[in-house]
């Protein structure tokens, strides 16, 4: 096995060596309320329509609308069918297709009157007009919220195949926790365990992540192959992985280990340029995150040769400037800019950043 140590990787080549060892983990299925934040391995289409039948949307008369054509209370109209009175909500009868309200019409003098016109489909909801059959409520790739799981309950759909990678977080403390929420967004299932554990329980892991890695490191090296063990970004400089065999993984015959430091600001570009993407393709996830192409309020500066990570504040701004993105700090990030920022920025390594006023993508964080 290549024990070497390789010297420091750019960020380019480190995404590429990482996303080389993770394909998609094999789906599978759960029950609807257990598919939150999950994955979505294949399209989810609707069974049936919904509503199955038209349904009224106030009190009403359910009528045919071709009946009330000109009709007053000058020159009342005569229904050819007999209206039924619905209540909101109510299925139509198969002869309606449009709700009257109740005050253009009166059955009180013995026969049916209507006092007004309505266009077919008016007061009422067509059958499939929320959901057709066979319509689909999510695509494959798309990572489930809230609404996706009211709607699934709604058509009635009892459980959902996805995607759920197997994250194990070596050392616990503030980072680790935190690294185990943001996966769990992702849709991932994670578990943690201290540094002096045994390695058996990481052979099920789709990846690991180990945080304040030094002991660790050393231990690894006997068990898995070095891919790099330093990158050429800021923050997050000693951020390496390696690779393991990996017999549980029946996707793959190797799992990443990732190496993040111990502060929040190495933990957050780990997290960002290399954790999250390898989570995304492991889930087969689809979904990008929200930009913003907006000036800067000065100028953003970056050592060439490396990778920095800028984190950004939205200024709305008056009605002659408009929204500018301010940059809180590159490189070197203080917690302060991690509590403020609303988004981040990658200045490539090739750059010396950018100039005050120049547009520049923020991500969203």
């Amino acid at each position: 096995m290549d024990h070497a140590q390789p010297g420091r990787q750019s960020l380019e080549q480190a995404v590429s060596l990482v996303a080389a060892t993770t394909r998609a983990v094999t789906p599978r299925r759960v029950e609807t309320a257990a598919a939150l934040h999950r994955v979505a391995a294949a399209d989810i289409e609707a069974p049936a329509a919904i509503p199955a039948f038209h349904q009224a949307l106030d009190d009403g008369w359910a009528i045919k609308a071709d009946d009330t054509l000109g009709a007053s209370p000058y020159a009342p109209g005569i229904s050819s069918t007999v209206p039924r009175r619905v209540s909101i909500g109510e299925t139509l009868p198969d002869f309606a297709d449009a709700v009257l309200p109740l005050p253009k019409a009166s059955d009180q003098s013995g026969a049916f009157e209507i006092w007004g016109a309505i266009a077919r489909g008016e007061g009422m909801r067509a059958a499939g007009n929320d959901l057709r059959r066979g319509e689909i409520i999510a695509t494959a790739g798309t990572r489930l919220d809230e609404r996706h799981i009211a709607l699934l309950k709604i058509a009635e759909i009892s459980d959902a195949l996805v995607r759920i990678p197997r994250v194990m977080i070596v050392g616990a403390g503030v980072v680790g926790d935190w690294l185990a929420d943001l996966a769990k967004q992702e849709g991932a299932d994670c578990a943690m365990i201290d540094t002096a554990a045994r390695a058996d329980p990481l052979e099920m892991a789709d990846i690991i992540l180990v945080v304040d890695p030094s002991e660790w490191r050393d231990r690894a090296q006997r068990q898995e192959r070095t891919l790099f063990s330093c990158i050429a970004m800021r923050p997050g400089e000693m951020t390496g992985c390696a690779v393991r065999e990996s017999p549980g993984a029946p996707h793959s015959s190797e799992t990443a280990t990732i190496f993040v430091g111990a502060r929040l600001e190495s933990a957050l570009a780990a997290w960002l340029l290399l954790i999250r993407p390898c989570l995304r393709r492991l889930a087969g996830a689809t979904s990008r995150d929200g930009t913003a192409s907006l000036p800067s309020t000065r100028k953003i500066v970056s050592a060439p040769g490396v990778s920095e990570l800028t984190l950004l504040r939205r200024l709305d701004g008056e009605a002659k400037t408009g929204a500018r993105w301010e940059p809180l700090a590159t490189g070197d990030i203080p917690y302060s800019a991690i509590a403020n920022a609303d988004a981040w920025l990658l200045v490539d390594a090739q750059s010396e950043g950018f100039a005050a006023g120049e547009i520049v993508t923020g991500q969203f964080l």
